[in-house]
């Protein structure tokens, strides 16, 4: 049997279903033009694949990797039901190589928060308390570094599927994308925060960075902290979960070179947190309402990036906190906006309601950008399956 998964890779949510749909009129709300506005992009290609995988696994892997060569296409996810890092055949299923992660003993992976594939036969990891480290594919930890800064006392390291890792000649780049003190901080500390930093295998030494979140940032509120990141040739791309503007990193330089504002369609309500919600209802209600961005993809095939967007909306009816939490997994509607390495907007697609899932289980493919079908409250969701809808949009103007 297949299960659901989210993000965290210890964390397992039991959802519940939701029988209140919302009414399809919200789409033209958040998306008024679709029929006519000349920015929006037509899906050209358009297919199904359903993989049956020989292995129980959540239905929507938080980590998730398409590897394709010449010699073997292979799909690489943590499983979270055995705590184990697995090479699938794709699309077969077939499993190819396992890898159970120690938690006990001399090369234990105790705190793991996340990996990333970045070699034929090797994964980086971060953990808690902040570290990098190395894994072989027998599941022998080669070296563990901690991770520090003079400024701050470092509140997270991740490396998922929104923020991997990546490398460039000897040096891995991951981020630190949290606050250390949210409520208290005041909008200057922001750039007491810097979010990227990179270790030298070579020197074996670390290096952070001059990134910050937006100079305005928190000029309307108090914004939360997340982004994700893409990385494309000699260059990383940042963007914010709660901002319009993505900022282009140089890798050699290790400076900023390019910023500027990718709006998508009926997404400009983000969240503001300026003081402790009353409760844990009303944290999820506002949440829920407002309007934010997700995960950042390149499509090295096309070479374009796909940034995904989530329309705040409003249920309509009174819902149970674990609902109101499980939708904030699960929106109704997910949009995707394309733009080229100039950061020029192609076009905006958004998909029908609750057609696919948008929080995680995407990837980029020669065949094209694979997204999840399994949604929770799609009549169709089949948790025996993993299910994707493999798309091209048309980028002819």
């Amino acid at each position: 049997m297949h299960w659901n998964n989210q993000k965290k890779w210890e964390i397992e949510l039991n959802w519940q279903s939701f029988h209140g749909l919302v009414s399809a009129m919200l789409f033209l709300i958040f998306f008024p033009s679709c029929k006519t506005d000349t920015s929006n992009i037509r899906i050209s290609r358009s297919e199904v694949l359903t993989m049956d995988i020989s292995d129980s696994v959540f239905t929507n892997p938080g980590t998730i990797q398409l590897v394709e060569s010449d010699s073997a296409n292979v799909l690489f996810l943590f499983n979270g039901i055995k705590k184990s890092l697995q090479f699938f055949e794709f699309p077969e299923g077939r499993l190819l190589h396992e890898i159970h992660v120690p938690m006990e003993g001399p090369d234990n992976l105790r705190g793991p928060t996340g990996g990333t594939l970045l070699a034929k036969d090797s994964i980086w990891f971060t953990f808690s308390p902040p570290a990098i480290g190395l894994m072989n594919f027998n599941g022998k930890l080669l070296f563990k570094k901690e991770i520090k800064d003079e400024r701050l006392n470092i509140p997270l390291l991740e490396a998922n599927q929104k923020r991997p890792l990546f490398q460039h000649q000897n040096l891995i780049f991951g981020t630190q994308p949290h606050f250390t003190d949210h409520h208290k901080m005041n909008a200057e500390a922001i750039f007491d925060h810097p979010l990227i930093y990179s270790y030298d295998m070579d020197a074996d030494s670390l290096r952070w960075y001059e990134v910050y979140y937006p100079s305005d940032y928190w000029q309307k509120g108090k914004r939360r902290a997340d982004f994700s990141w893409a990385k494309r040739e000699d260059k990383l791309y940042l963007a914010p979960i709660y901002h319009d503007e993505i900022q282009v990193f140089d890798m050699h330089s290790g400076e900023i070179v390019i910023r500027k504002p990718v709006p998508s369609p009926g997404i400009s309500s983000f969240q503001v947190i300026n003081s402790l919600p009353s409760s844990a209802a009303e944290a999820d209600m506002s949440r829920l309402i407002h309007d934010r961005y997700g995960t950042l993809l390149f499509d090295p095939y096309r070479d374009v990036f796909y940034r995904f967007f989530f329309p705040g909306f409003e249920p309509g009816e009174e819902l149970s906190v674990e609902d109101l939490s499980n939708l904030n997994w699960s929106r109704p509607y997910t949009g995707i906006t394309v733009f080229d390495k100039e950061l020029n907007v192609l076009g905006h697609h958004l998909f029908d309601s609750y057609e696919v899932y948008g929080h995680a289980n995407h990837f980029v493919g020669e065949e094209g950008l694979y997204v999840s079908i399994n949604n929770e409250f799609h009549p169709d969701f089949d948790e025996s399956q993993l299910r994707y809808k493999v798309v091209q949009f048309d980028l002819e103007k």
